[in-house]
């Protein structure tokens, strides 16, 4: 969903001549696909060419797919910089292509582009447009994936319109997609359930132990869903246990850039509790994993950057080190330029 990894790929269709105007598909565990002639994507699958032999993914193994040909039908969209309508000459161009593959993959900058930009409106719009022209599209789960966001961004106000737009997507999900989309969907209901706190901490930790053993072929459904776990843990003061899941997802070999940053998030919180307790060293072990969610910021949603700001300040205060007046200043610093209109920002 990110601009950033968006734009890592396209670097790299861009990097040498014989890549220039091949394909790249980068799989959720981490895998890049190079230099391949994407055939087909769509709600089932991704066939790709390389020379004389032909492969295949689900689409549910798919993180991003970067097209070659983009680079130039979409021209006018990656000149236009991160503005507030960024997204309407990539809309525009979309709009104009006859090829699916390519219109497919427009709609998508497009609507990235707008939900970066903080366009919500404008990113629903734009996807549901793309499924009403091409119904069976690869990015049909995106438009429940971004709508659940932006909800889940809003708290406990947002958590009713998260719930109804969790079941719709499950509801179309069991019929056809692939098991990644379905677990997918299950994981948003109990992260909007979670939202409107009224949620029993017990039996959301067995559901959410089933779809980690449910989740085989799809790894990341699996890490998100020990993120939310170990968040669970961490508020039912079980925070050990929440640590240790913490620290296993920050050690992974691969991990998506929002699930990394909400495991050192946690960590953080854990590290605070801590301090809380009497270890004074802990505040400072606190303010860095805070730090780490900023400076690996690429491709994570502002609201976890903003919370990591505003706790890191908080951490540097009552750690009393040397450096500890100065980086809180720096972190509160950073909440209010890049983050002025978060609820964070306006807690200081």
């Amino acid at each position: 969903m990110s601009m950033p990894v968006r734009g890592l790929l396209l670097a790299l269709c861009l990097a040498t001549p014989a890549l220039a105007q091949k394909d790249t598909i980068l799989l959720h565990d981490g895998t890049l696909i190079e230099g391949v002639r994407v055939q087909a994507y769509d709600i089932d699958k991704i066939l790709w060419k390389k020379g004389s032999s032909e492969d295949t993914r689900k689409a549910d193994q798919v993180a991003e797919v970067t097209l070659g040909k983009g680079r130039d039908e979409f021209s006018a969209g990656f000149s236009a910089g991160n503005t507030v309508d960024s997204y309407v000459p990539f809309l525009d161009a979309a709009k104009s292509v006859d090829d699916q593959l390519l219109k497919q993959y427009g709609y998508r900058l497009a609507a990235e582009a707008a939900f970066n930009a903080g366009q919500w409106s404008a990113a629903f719009q734009i996807l549901e447009e793309l499924k009403s022209e091409i119904p069976v599209t690869a990015h049909a789960p995106l438009l429940f994936q971004m709508k659940l966001e932006y909800y889940l961004s809003r708290g406990a106000a947002g958590a009713g319109d998260a719930r109804t737009t969790a079941k719709a997507y499950e509801n179309e999900a069991v019929v056809g997609w692939s098991k990644g989309f379905q677990l997918d969907a299950k994981l948003y209901g109990i992260r909007a359930e979670l939202a409107a706190g009224d949620a029993d901490a017990g039996r959301i930790q067995g559901q959410l132990d089933q779809i980690i053993r449910d989740a085989v072929g799809a790894a990341h459904v699996a890490q998100r869903a020990r993120l939310v776990k170990a968040d669970v843990l961490r508020s039912t003061n079980q925070t050990d246990a929440a640590a240790e899941i913490y620290q296993g997802l920050v050690e992974a070999d691969y991990l998506e850039a929002s699930v990394k940053s909400g495991a050192w998030l946690g960590m953080g919180h854990v590290l605070t509790k801590r301090g809380q307790a009497g270890d004074s060293e802990s505040y400072k072990q606190s303010l860095l994993a805070f730090l780490r969610v900023y400076l690996d910021r690429d491709g994570v949603p502002a609201g976890i950057v903003a919370e990591a700001l505003f706790f890191g300040s908080q951490a540097a205060e009552k750690w009393g080190g040397e450096d500890s007046g100065r980086m809180r200043g720096y972190m509160q610093f950073l909440l209010r330029q890049n983050y002025p209109d978060s609820t964070w920002a306006q807690r200081l």
